[in-house]
C-alpha cells in the first residue's frame, strides 16, 4: 500500500540497515504496487508499465547518484519509478537513501526491482564480488567487460545466482551498436552462447543461463542499436543479421537503455533537454512522427517517451539532470507511448 505523501522537510533518518534490501522483487508485489499507483492517480496510462519475466516494472528507472537524496528516491518510487539503479560508485550512501525511502512510504522491498552496476575489475573473484552484493540485488550488471573477459564474467554471474546472492546478470557496454567489423565490439549472439556455457559449468546442467539483462546506450542522437543489424539470430534454416535489440528482444531479455538524455557525439556530451539551446532542431523531427499532446511536450519529456516507448526497451534509466523533474516523467506516465519508433530512428540515424 502507498503512502499518501512525504512529508514535507527532510526524511527523519531511520535505519538503513541493508538487511531490510535482502528478499528479491516478488511477481505479486510489483504488480500490487502498480495497481496502487493506478488507483491513487487514475490518469496513469498503461504503457507506463513493463512485464518482465513475471515482474511489473516502470518503463522509467531511477538512476541513485551520488547527488539523489531520500525525500526524492521516496517521490519518485510513489511516482511509481520501482526499477532503481545504483552504481558501485554511490552504493554506500545509495543503498541508504534507498532504504530509508522505503520506509518513509511504506513500500515493500519486494515490490521495487533493484540493479546494482558493478564496473568490471581484472582479476575479479566471487571473493571480491561477494562483499558489494551482500544486499542481494534483483539484478548485477557488469560494465566495462571486453569480449575477452566477458566468459570469466559470465561464470562469476552464475556463480553468484547459485550463491542466491542475486536474482540474474546482464551487461552494460558503449561497444553494442558498433559496426561487426569493430574488433572492440561485444556481439550479443556470441555472449550468449559464452553465459549458457558458463551456467552448464556452474549449475552442472545445461539450463538457460541468467544472462538476462543489457544495458545498452540509446536517445534521440544514439540509434545504431536498433537500426544496425550486427549480430545473428538463429532462424529456422540457418541464421539472419539483426540488431542488438532485436536479438534481445527474441532472447526475452531485459534491456536498460542509458543515457536517454545524454547523448555522445563525435566525442562530446550532449544534454538532449531544454537546458541546452543546442537541441531545438530536434524538436521538429520528433514532432513529425509524434502524434496528440506529443506535439506541445518538452524536449526532456520527448527523449525519455521515445526511449522508453522503443520496443525491446524494459526501461529508460533517468538521472534527473537540470530541467527534469517528476513533472517530466508524469508528462511521460499519463499519456503512453509516443511515436512510430521504426521511421523517426531512420530519420535521425
Amino acid at each position: 500500500m502507498l503512502a499518501q505523501g512525504v512529508r514535507s522537510g527532510k526524511i527523519t533518518p531511520m535505519t538503513s540497515d541493508l538487511t531490510l534490501l535482502k528478499n528479491f522483487a516478488d511477481p505479486t508485489a510489483t504488480h500490487q504496487f502498480a495497481d496502487a499507483c493506478w488507483r491513487q492517480r487514475p490518469t496513469l496510462s498503461p504503457n507506463s508499465w513493463r512485464v518482465w519475466e513475471g515482474l511489473t516494472v516502470a518503463k522509467v528507472a531511477q538512476l541513485i547518484s551520488h547527488a539523489t537524496t531520500p525525500e526524492e528516491c521516496a517521490e519518485r518510487l510513489q511516482a511509481g519509478l520501482n526499477l532503481l539503479v545504483v552504481p558501485s560508485p554511490v552504493q554506500e550512501t545509495g543503498l541508504a537513501v534507498v532504504t530509508q525511502a522505503l520506509q518513509a512510504v511504506q513500500i515493500e522491498r519486494t515490490a521495487c526491482v533493484l540493479v546494482a552496476v558493478v564496473p568490471w575489475q581484472e582479476g575479479a573473484t566471487l571473493a571480491t564480488l561477494a562483499p558489494m552484493l551482500t544486499w542481494q540485488p534483483d539484478v548485477v550488471v557488469f560494465e566495462g567487460v571486453t569480449p575477452e573477459q566477458w566468459p570469466l564474467a559470465a561464470e562469476l554471474g552464475e556463480q553468484l545466482a547459485y550463491e542466491g546472492m542475486i536474482g540474474c546478470y546482464g551487461l552494460a557496454s558503449e561497444t553494442w551498436g558498433l559496426p561487426a567489423t569493430e574488433p572492440a565490439r561485444l556481439d550479443l549472439a556470441v555472449c550468449h552462447d559464452q553465459a549458457r556455457e558458463a551456467a552448464a559449468k556452474v549449475w552442472g546442467r545445461r539450463k538457460r543461463s541468467l544472462f538476462r539483462w543489457l544495458g545498452i546506450p540509446l536517445n534521440l542522437l544514439e540509434w545504431q542499436t536498433v537500426t544496425l543489424a550486427n549480430t545473428q539470430a538463429r532462424v529456422l534454416d540457418g541464421v539472419e543479421m539483426v540488431s542488438v535489440l532485436e536479438l534481445a528482444a527474441r532472447m526475452h531479455m531485459g534491456v536498460l537503455a542509458l543515457r536517454p538524455l545524454v547523448a555522445w557525439v563525435q566525442g562530446q556530451g550532449v544534454l538532449l533537454t531544454e537546458a541546452n539551446p543546442n537541441t531545438a532542431g530536434l524538436v521538429p523531427l520528433v514532432h513529425q512522427h509524434a502524434h496528440g499532446v506529443w506535439q506541445q511536450a518538452p524536449l526532456a519529456a520527448l527523449g525519455l517517451n521515445v526511449v522508453a516507448s522503443t520496443p525491446g526497451i524494459t526501461a529508460a534509466v533517468c538521472d534527473f539532470p537540470p530541467g527534469v523533474s517528476l513533472a517530466t516523467i508524469y508528462t511521460v506516465w499519463d499519456h503512453g507511448d509516443i511515436v512510430d519508433i521504426a521511421p523517426f530512428a531512420e530519420a535521425v540515424a
